[in-house]
């Protein structure tokens, strides 16, 4: 080949160059290129010369420059090292020199570049020669569990090449080397299971040469998900909402009422009536049910303009006929304020009991299995709610329970208007077993002393009738005075009739900082009963399920719902213990005796959470604090945060010992113990890395409520266990896992 035949650039015929900007070692290599035009006819006069070859240490493909002073005609070629035979290149001239690839199949290692001609220079010659140090080029790396995959140039293709003397490779990995393997052209090693994680620094070495550092980053198997709360899907709240405050009396029914009955509301002493000249006039059979007075809170003792307040009278007819035309009368009369039926009143719990009984009833009493799920005994160790006082205004309790006895203080019955509270239908001994039982069977908050207050003889009630029993436990009757004012009331009945006396006892209650826990109803539908549905009202929804929570049919659920506890399904025995899923406690047996007996209902969640309120203020929460302690207390249901079927989640014993609640993702190694863990996001998803590759897990998802690195104590969360196995440098997905309200049976713990 003629290099001026391929010359780019015209050729010069001065002798002297133009210097230009040229100086320095560029100024000597160019002129000794120039010196090689001065007497091109004749090369015997030229002495021909190779100054330099640029871009060393090269690797397969790339492009390479030699400079110096050189003939118009010469080839190049490759020769030794790795090379049988010699390789020809392709030469480009260039100002100064000539320009050539290597082939991108060339071996790494130290060949020879020799530059030939035909005629001898000066000195004879007819060929120059370099050395070159060819390296291999890394250009891609992999992992795919432990194994490294390298790709790239310069080693050889065959497993044999790797291990010939002239073409012996090594892959070297933070300073080691190790002996590879090929798969489809690239290099394969595997990584030893005490290869640390972190950045990794490799090379390929070739006969003697190595390649630039490439690095790769060598992570640890992971995995992604999310998590499930208990109970399925419920129905989320407005943004603004935050339940419980509203008292909204929109689209839900009128409600049963005692249609011969009137609750006159008036300004205090505008209902001096009937007198006897007028009860011909009111019809006969009238009934008048002595007045309520509630005044502004502090009105007590102050001058009576500025505490009259608001009074309430009620008025019962021998038949609907003179209450209605009653109505029509005093409406239009000075000082009365309003008038409406009374509303009647009904216990809040499930029917079908006898589907539910215990034979004998003895047989059961170590199946209260609501404790341990709301991690109640748990609490125990803390406070067992010495020091609070729970009046249960139901339908009164057997004061003779042995499990009872203890906890009891002096109440009213307002059924008969009598001191004696004692109990002839089970409903309020039950209910009061559930708060404060500590004997065969115990309460939520066994330290807790219960004030019975009767308003309810069998099942039913006037609105009227409860709000005088709620006056009378708040303190607020001057008539009969409570000596035992509770910090709680528990209202386990309810009606779906608003009342306006009983809101405004509700409201009168509450101002006196005494927190009120209702039962939202059995109906089954989406609004809550009164007086659950009122400002302020602890409202309280039913679970069932000893083995997953889920609610059952009967609990009413909507808004102003604050929390849920467990009130059990008499239709169910997901435990297949032989005993429907209902709850136990005290209860009347046969002739009115001291017993025990399973029931179901809100009326039952309802004192379940009376309970926990009651551990909660023992241990130093304060009344105005309350509600919002076992709402964040509380383990979420449903969807993510407040909602609709559940509230706030599954009042706990952890009321008791408020933390920062926060849900993990763990693995969990053959002996239990946790491998690598992390936080479960606000959104429910997690991210866990740094797992160990190729070793059996399992993963599991568990709450810590109280911040005491216990994970899955009874009351809080943890899901089933599901086996993974990671794979090194890969995040997997998983499929969700479910949390369950947790028995304490798999705790685990976060050292």
């Amino acid at each position: 080949m003629t290099l001026a035949a391929m010359e780019p650039y015209p050729r010069r015929r001065t002798r002297t160059p133009t210097l230009g900007l040229v100086s320095g070692l560029a100024l000597l290599l160019l002129l000794a290129a120039c010196g090689g035009e001065e007497g091109e006819g004749d090369p015997a006069s030229q002495t021909y010369t190779l100054t330099a070859v640029e871009s060393l240490p090269a690797a397969p493909g790339d492009t390479l420059t030699a400079y110096g002073t050189l003939p118009q005609s010469l080839t190049l070629s490759l020769e030794g090292g790795a090379l049988a035979a010699p390789l020809a290149l392709t030469p480009t001239p260039v100002q100064g020199g000539v320009r050539f690839t290597l082939p991108a199949t060339l071996l790494a290692g130290q060949p020879t570049l020799y530059l030939r001609w035909e005629q001898p220079d000066a000195q004879g010659k007819t060929s120059l020669s370099a050395p070159l140090a060819v390296v291999p080029r890394v250009e891609g790396a992999a992992l795919s569990g432990r194994t490294l995959y390298l790709s790239g140039r310069g080693w050889p293709a065959t497993p044999e090449g790797l291990e010939a003397a002239e073409t012996l490779t090594r892959l070297e990995v933070d300073g080691l080397q190790h002996p590879p393997g090929l798969e489809g052209g690239r290099l394969v090693h595997t990584l030893p299971e005490s290869q640390g994680y972190g950045r990794l620094t490799l090379r390929v070495w070739v006969a003697g040469q190595a390649s630039a550092p490439y690095s790769l980053d060598l992570e640890a198997g992971a995995v992604k998900g999310s998590v499930a709360l208990p109970a399925g899907a419920g129905q989320r709240l407005p943004a603004t909402g935050t339940g419980g405050e509203t008292g909204s009396r929109a689209g839900r029914p009128g409600g049963e009422r005692q249609m011969n009955a009137l609750v006159v509301r008036h300004e205090p002493g505008a209902l001096e009536l009937p007198g006897r000249l007028e009860a011909r006039a009111w019809g006969p059979g009238l009934r008048r049910r002595a007045g309520l007075v509630l005044r502004p809170r502090g009105g007590r003792g102050q001058d009576q303009d500025r505490g009259r307040g608001v009074a309430f009278t009620r008025l019962e007819f021998a038949t609907p006929a003179q209450a209605e035309a009653a109505r029509r009368r005093l409406e239009g009369r000075p000082g009365v304020l309003g008038v409406e039926h009374d509303a009647v009143v009904r216990l809040e719990a499930v029917a079908a009991q006898a589907a539910c009984a215990l034979t004998p009833p003895e047989a059961a009493l170590e199946r209260q299995w609501h404790l341990p799920l709301m991690g109640l005994p748990a609490a125990w160790g803390r406070t067992r709610g010495e020091g609070v006082v729970v009046a249960v205004v139901d339908t009164g309790v057997l004061p003779e329970h042995p499990d009872l006895a203890p906890s009891l203080l002096p109440g009213y019955d307002f059924a008969d208007d009598d001191p004696d509270p004692a109990d002839t239908a089970g409903h309020g001994t039950h209910v009061a077993g559930l708060i404060a039982a500590q004997g065969k069977v115990r309460g939520a908050a066994p330290g807790a002393k219960v004030v019975p207050v009767r308003v309810i003889a069998e099942d039913s009630t006037s609105a009227f009738t409860l709000a005088q029993g709620l006056l009378w436990a708040a303190g607020l009757d001057p008539e009969r005075p409570n000596p035992n004012r509770p910090q709680l009331i528990n209202l386990s009945l309810g009606t779906e009739a608003y009342s306006e006396v009983l809101a405004q006892a509700v409201q009168a209650v509450r101002a006196e900082g005494i927190a009120l826990v209702a039962a939202a109803g059995n109906s089954g539908r989406r609004f809550l009963s009164y007086p659950a549905a009122l400002p302020g009202v602890i409202a309280v929804t039913a679970l069932a399920g000893p083995r997953s929570a889920y609610q059952p049919p009967y609990a009413n659920r909507g808004e102003g719902l604050w929390l849920s506890a467990y009130g059990g399904d008499p239709g169910a025995d997901q435990d297949g213990d032989g005993v429907c899923d209902a709850l136990l406690s005290t209860d009347l047996a046969a002739g009115g005796q001291a017993g025990y007996g399973l029931r179901a209902g809100t009326s039952m969640a309802a004192p379940l959470v009376s309970g926990v309120a009651a551990l909660a203020l023992a241990s130093g929460t304060r009344p105005d604090l309350l509600r919002p302690t076992l709402a964040g207390t509380a383990a979420d249901l449903g969807v993510l945060g407040y909602d609709l079927d559940f509230g706030h989640g599954l009042a706990t014993g952890r009321a008791a010992t408020p933390g920062t609640p926060r849900t993990y993702l763990l693995a969990l190694g053959d002996d239990g113990r946790p491998v690598a863990w992390t936080l479960v996001q606000p959104d429910l998803s997690y991210t866990l890395s740094n797992l160990p590759a190729g070793q059996p897990l399992a993963l599991v998802a568990a709450s810590d409520a109280d911040g005491d690195r216990r994970l899955g104590e009874a009351g809080e969360l943890i899901s089933a266990p599901r086996p993974f196995t990671p794979r090194a440098g890969e995040t997997l997905g998983a499929e969700p896992l479910a949390l369950e309200v947790a028995d304490g049976g798999r705790e685990v713990y976060l050292f």
